[in-house]
């Protein structure tokens, strides 16, 4: 089974019409999870997610509640929530300045090197240089 880490961009791409083509290449994605590949989730994007929601979209938080609920229910979806502390605040500032990208660094190796979906660039040229794998959308 493949093991794909999803980022917080890439599920308000999924749930959002912020960027058309984003959000078309985030359901491609979610659509082909199943049986062959899980999207592993952190506790991080969900958390990431809700505050986007609420404060950045301005969403209710009764409907950002069912939204969330809804997207745990998919099958495809691994949810994650430990975190490797010692590993993390070694990547996080200095290797990731964001601190959900350090946690989903270290949360690749543990995953024996899944790929990170992203549309974050400046976090895609970062895992690079670290030698994580990005998934690669289709454009």
């Amino acid at each position: 089974m493949t093991s794909v880490i999803v980022d917080t961009n890439v599920v308000l791409s999924y749930l959002t019409d912020r960027d058309e083509h984003q959000q078309d290449q985030a359901a491609l994605l979610f659509e082909a999870a199943g049986a062959d590949t899980k999207l592993v989730v952190h506790q991080q994007v969900v958390t990431e997610m809700v505050y986007a929601l609420v404060n950045h979209y301005d969403q209710a938080r009764a409907l950002v509640s069912s939204v969330v609920e809804e997207f745990l229910a998919l099958p495809a979806v691994e949810i994650v929530d430990a975190i490797r502390w010692s590993r993390v605040l070694v990547l996080w500032p200095e290797t990731y300045r964001d601190f959900t990208d350090a946690v989903l660094a270290d949360l690749a190796s543990a995953y024996r090197s899944a790929p990170i979906a992203t549309f974050d660039e400046a976090f895609s040229k970062c895992l690079e240089r670290n030698e994580i794998p990005t998934w690669k959308f289709i454009d």
